[in-house]
């Protein structure tokens, strides 16, 4: 039998992969989606020295969908390392050859993305999860949003997207191009099809930027970054100021990756100067599309909440501090 492997099916969201060839057993549960999950951090801390200093989590996040218009996703394999960066820039930071991996406290949870015409429209998440958690599942999870319908002909456009941070104006380039590499296609695990509302042929690439106005979002959310405090980097009476905030989506036959850049200013609390500056790198890029192993679960005695971090959260009254560097151990070297 054929099976479409739909991880959206709404227009505008992101696209189909091709059909398959396979017997119907292996298939029976629908297909599960492994997206491998990077969260950089380079902080330029105690301005004019030029210290820089850097974290890595990485995590796979695992989503399967759930018709009409939903995912259902877990995080698995959460881990922490330091890295090394040479200049403030997340570009070319590495941690070290030999640096350790303390796990990071995003547990397993099942949880549920919801999609409208415009991306993502909510999130179904456990009533006992700690609103920490919450905010770091919506972090990584929102690259998945394309956030307007891409049916559209201007290449450039400009639209209220709903963003993590509340309705903000987001300046919008689509880009169509030739892929060149043929040869990462053959040697791909899956061949994505577009959808034909894109408008797309065999043989592109779209891309996506996305850069927004953050003196136009309503409502203004503080910005949330789930790693910041870990290893005492940025001190954690410290008060940031989000900047710029830059995304990219990449689509191919052979690839879907999506990444945000968010820059931060750091004040101190007492005397309100600037003190230092963080970038924050957020990114997602899917590696398989496989036969998922269980009928799909349900999420746990489930509540409704927005996409905003930090927003109110009804019916949750558990609450976990985020991971500090007591809990992670010793910082790699």
């Amino acid at each position: 039998m054929q099976y479409l492997l739909v991880p959206f099916i709404l227009v505008g969201c992101l696209f189909l992969a091709s059909s398959i060839n396979v017997d119907e057993n292996p298939w029976k549960h629908g297909p599960e989606y492994t997206y491998g999950v990077q969260l950089n951090m380079v902080t330029g801390m105690n301005e004019g020295h030029h210290e820089y200093l850097g974290t890595r989590l990485i995590t796979k996040m695992k989503c399967r969908p759930k018709e009409p218009d939903s995912l259902s996703c877990r995080y698995l394999d959460a881990k922490f390392t330091r890295l090394l960066p040479k200049d403030f820039d997340v570009l070319g930071a590495e941690p070290a050859k030999n640096a350790t991996y303390v796990p990071f406290g995003i547990g397993p949870e099942r949880f549920e993305v919801k999609f409208n015409e415009r991306g993502i429209e909510s999130f179904l998440v456990p009533r006992s999860i700690a609103p920490w958690s919450v905010d770091m599942f919506k972090l990584i999870a929102s690259q998945l949003s394309v956030g307007t319908n891409l049916g559209r002909k201007e290449e450039t456009f400009q639209i209220m997207e709903n963003f993590t941070m509340g309705q903000c104006e987001t300046r919008f380039k689509v880009i169509r191009r030739d892929d060149e590499d043929q040869n990462g296609l053959r040697k791909a695990r899956f061949k994505l099809q577009f959808l034909p509302e894109l408008g797309v042929p065999s043989g592109q690439i779209l891309e996506v930027e996305k850069k927004r106005n953050l003196r136009n979002c309503s409502p203004r959310a503080k910005y949330f970054f789930g790693t910041r405090f870990t290893y005492g980097l940025v001190p954690y009476t410290a008060i940031d100021h989000l900047t710029s905030s830059f995304s990219r989506i990449t689509l191919s036959e052979s690839e879907f990756t999506s990444e945000t850049v968010n820059r931060c200013d750091i004040h101190d609390e007492e005397d309100r100067e600037k003190i230092g500056e963080v970038l924050d790198h957020i990114k997602i890029f899917l590696e398989s599309i496989e036969p998922a192993k269980e009928e799909l679960k349900e999420v746990p005695s489930p509540v409704t909440v927005g996409l905003i971090v930090k927003g109110p959260i009804k019916e949750l009254e558990h609450y976990e501090p985020p991971p500090t560097s007591k809990t992670l151990g010793k910082p790699a070297t």
